[in-house]
């Protein structure tokens, strides 16, 4: 490649422009020779087709520049570079050792892109302005011209770049064409005249001229004046015009206009634009002089270029390497450039910003400072970002109103939902760019997606021992120990403590059935670590949370299983945790964590729980019940306790409801022994009838006859009437436990001292007995309306007694009167009493008695005795 045909013009602040035609390649390269330059100067770009280089004063962003002293000539028909012949032959000696631009150093350049988000917009409306004014400069003629030109006018639009950011405004290059197709104008005379004109005239020259850029749409926003150079147009028919021109785009005083421009383009409502050129410049045809032509034409534009949000991914964040508070986030960043602009966007500094419970209001994350970076035309972006945020600003953390959640929590919980969510970035004012740039950053604020991660797998291991069951306020609230192994994602290597723990909701399975619910209002504070592997480990008491039973059948089974059957369960736990965090940037809260886990129950060795009966009285009665209390010592070895102020079972005894049996203010802790309060009453006839009243009485009577009896106790719907729901779930578990002696020996006592019968004597001569009747109720007295019964001797019949008078029994042992003794009428059974005369006999004794104790209404009560050692005595 050779350039040839240099020129340079001079502009202001000293900015030169050298401009150079480039042809075809050479059969040997040739290199383009520069004139002096001054060594202050330097180069910038070039471009396809035409050559333009821009040379820049150091100085050119800060105040004014000097004129360079060794280009003095402002004008556009000196040569600047030698021709393809004096370079081959090496002329120019005195060039050896200066600047030189090589093919390949001015390929590199044509290569290199220059861009800013920010001038996009800008870049694209001046060209478009500039191509309306150079069509409105050139159809201003006769009526006639008029509508071919407008007619025939043809116009496309290549591309912009942005060169350089100052002080005074934006240096760029739009490219585009424009040219006249006769073929498009449909009146014939018209076509012929306008083609033949044009074909005479040829070429129109445009003198330099100032153009100002309106938006009819934004109440004739001014983007700018734009200082366009000379050029010279070919008007024939079929002839295209390259339109390739630097300038400076002088931005508007009063920017704050421009951000509804900027807000729909960045919403994606710009799809299409109107742009007003207002501009007058000298014309000329050949040598004949056209005359200043004043320009105002409006142009609509469609298709624009759409801005697209960032793609942010690989994000990290890590803890700073000086252990200063905060921590380091990095993050690459995918941008979709369909513009057809190219520029180099410079240094900018910028505020990250979270919505303070609403959009409306924002807070400061961080501050972070982007490179500078090159955009190449319809080539995507990509870019890779860093900040340090510090300790979070307490407007973040704090809970918003009319929630319960604050700013950052909303903030994770998203994340971690795995949905993006949405943080602000926003300029900052820095000395390395120009003011005005700075105001329009300023009013700026982007909304940028942030991309989320699915917390499927953070919770590793959760699991819930040394489960304790209590009941408050009508509410089943477990207290048990949880511990809870995290695993941090990938991109957050961290060092994180976090303090305390919150189960926010947590589902409790048998199997594949739901059957309750956990659900904790306030945290537990909580101790953390590090296992092995990397992973937090966290424990936490959790003490008094509500439980929920959703489905009594299921866990009826559980209970059945666990306490009944001495069956090992799993329970699963499905649901989600919340937990406290302190980190180098604050306390905040992390919620929603997913979180499946198990609860290992293993069965109750029920033997080790017999219950040993202490302090048994008679507590009242009344008509047809008799009320007891005892307290029951029993061995705790399992890891399971609780609290239950109240509880009531049924009392079952042959399949009939017989009582009740009530127990307050348990209180069970693990491994430990306790001590249950309780109180018993028979009252059969209020629960059954005839049938539950025929039970009763055997009952009493295998009880009074110190059979082994076996009493089943079951809960029902209104076991725990504070909790009804409680109670539905659990009712007809089933409980079948030995019942107590109600007449225990005292200590050194032997067992036949504490019969209900303690003696008894037959009296040979008067044909009667009498006994010594034990009453165990030191405050209450039974009576015995009616006796009868019959005694034996190794199976032989002895006699019958009977007696119908009522007497009563006192606490301690009462002597009874002479009840008649009717021996056997064939004598063999007196006989044998007789042998016993002065001695002791043993006998068996059947007898049936109408006893009430107390106010109780007097019922039958059966009463075997065997072995008794009756004394026989004349």
């Amino acid at each position: 490649m050779c350039i040839q045909d240099a020129y340079f013009t001079t502009l202001r602040n000293g900015i030169v422009i050298i401009r150079g035609v480039k042809h075809s390649p050479l059969s040997r390269p040739a290199k383009p020779l520069i004139r002096q330059l001054p060594p202050n100067y330097r180069h910038i770009d070039t471009f396809e087709r035409s050559v333009y280089i821009m040379v820049l004063p150091e100085q050119s962003g800060a105040g004014p520049s000097r004129q360079p002293s060794s280009l003095v000539q402002n004008t556009e028909r000196t040569p600047l570079l030698s021709s393809a012949s004096e370079d081959a032959h090496g002329s120019h000696d005195g060039y050896e050792g200066r600047q030189r631009l090589t093919d390949e150093e001015i390929g590199a350049y044509e290569r290199r892109p220059t861009s800013s988000w920010v001038a996009i917009i800008a870049a694209v409306l001046f060209l478009l302005g500039i191509i309306a004014a150079i069509i409105t400069l050139l159809i201003k003629l006769p009526p006639v011209a008029d509508r071919y030109a407008h007619e025939a006018m043809t116009y496309s639009f290549y591309n912009a770049s942005v060169l350089n950011f100052t002080d005074e405004g934006i240096w760029m290059q739009a490219r585009g064409s424009v040219g006249l197709d006769a073929s498009r104008v449909d009146d014939k005379f018209i076509r012929r005249v306008g083609r033949w004109g044009t074909g005479i005239v040829r070429k129109v020259h445009l003198s330099e001229f100032s153009m100002e850029v309106t938006l009819p749409d934004y109440d004739g926003f001014s983007l700018g004046i734009a200082d366009v150079p000379a050029m010279t147009v070919d008007i024939r028919d079929g002839h295209e015009n390259d339109i390739d021109v630097i300038t400076l785009v002088k931005p508007a005083d009063n920017l704050d206009k421009l951000m509804p421009l900027l807000h729909d383009y960045m919403d994606g409502k710009l799809s299409r634009i109107t742009v007003k050129a207002d501009s007058s410049a000298k014309a000329k045809a050949g040598w004949f002089p056209i005359g200043t032509r004043k320009v105002s034409e409006r142009m609509t534009f469609d298709n624009l270029p759409t801005f697209s949000n960032p793609d942010i991914s690989n994000i990290l964040l890590s803890d700073p390497a000086d252990d200063t508070n905060g921590i380091e986030v990095s993050a690459d960043a995918h941008m979709r450039n369909p513009s057809p602009v190219g520029l180099t966007v410079p240094s900018l500094d910028w505020q990250i910003l979270l919505p303070r419970c609403s959009p409306e209001e924002l807070v400061e994350l961080s501050k972070t400072t982007t490179p500078s970076i090159p955009i190449v035309p319809e080539k995507d972006v990509e870019l890779h970002l860093s900040a340090h945020v510090p300790r979070l600003d307490p407007a973040l953390t704090a809970v918003c109103d009319g929630r319960n959640t604050s700013s950052m929590d909303d903030f994770l919980l998203t994340y971690l939902a795995g949905n993006a969510t949405t943080v602000y970035i926003r300029g900052v004012p820095s000395s390395n760019t120009p003011a005005w740039m700075s105001r329009v950053l300023e009013s700026l604020t982007l909304p940028v997606p942030f991309p989320g991660h699915k917390a499927e797998n953070m919770i590793k291991n959760f699991q819930m021992s040394n489960v304790k069951l209590s009941i408050a306020a009508g509410i089943p609230l477990v207290s048990a120990v949880i511990e809870v192994t995290v695993g941090l994602p990938s991109e957050m290597q961290l060092g994180v403590n976090v303090t305390k723990v919150r189960a926010s909701m947590v589902d409790l399975y048998d199997g594949p059935d739901k059957f309750g619910r956990l659900e904790m209002k306030d945290f537990a504070p909580a101790i953390s670590r590090r296992d092995d592997e990397g992973d937090v480990v966290v424990k936490t008491d959790i003490s008094n949370v509500p439980f929920e039973v959703t489905d009594g059948v299921v866990f009826r089974g559980i209970m059945r299983s666990v306490i009944f059957g001495g069956k090992d369960v799993v329970i699963g736990m499905q649901g989600s945790v919340d937990a406290g965090i302190e980190s180098g940037m604050g306390d905040f809260v992390v919620r929603n964590l997913p979180a499946v886990g198990e609860i290992g129950m293993n069965g109750l060795p029920m033997s080790e729980f017999e219950p040993k009966f202490e302090g048994m009285k008679l507590m009242g009665t009344t008509h047809s019940s008799i009320t007891f209390g005892a307290d029951a010592r029993m061995n705790n070895t399992t890891p399971y306790g609780g609290v239950i102020p109240y509880m009531n079972v049924h009392l079952i005894y042959n399949g009939s409801v017989i009582g009740d049996a009530t127990v307050r203010d348990l209180k069970v802790r693990a491994g430990e022994p306790f001590v249950a309060h309780g109180q018993a009453v028979f009252d059969p006839g209020h629960y059954g009838g005839k049938t539950a009243k025929e039970a009763g009485a055997k009952f009493i009577s295998a009880y009074v006859s110190k059979e082994n009896l076996t009493m089943t106790l079951r809960t029902h719907r209104e076991s725990i009437p504070s909790s009804p729901n409680l109670s539905e779930a659990m009712a007809g578990l089933e409980f079948s436990m030995p019942v107590p002696e109600m007449f225990p020996p005292a200590d050194g006592e032997e067992g036949h001292d504490r019969e209900f019968m303690r003696d008894a004597t037959f009296h040979v001569l008067s044909s009667s007995a009498n006994f010594i009747l034990h009453d165990p109720f030191p405050e209450t007295r039974l009576i015995i309306y009616d006796i009868e019964g019959n005694a034996t001797h190794d199976g032989t019949f002895l006699g019958r007694l009977a007696y119908d008078q009522p007497f009563t029994l006192y606490p301690g042992d009462t002597e009874t009167p002479k009840f008649p003794v009717y021996w056997d009428p064939s004598g063999v059974g007196k006989d044998i009493v007789k042998k016993a005369l002065g001695g002791n006999l043993k006998i068996d004794a059947v007898a049936k008695c109408l006893v009430s104790v107390g106010t109780m209404k007097p019922i039958w009560v059966g009463y075997n005795a065997t072995g008794i050692g009756a004394r026989v005595r004349i």
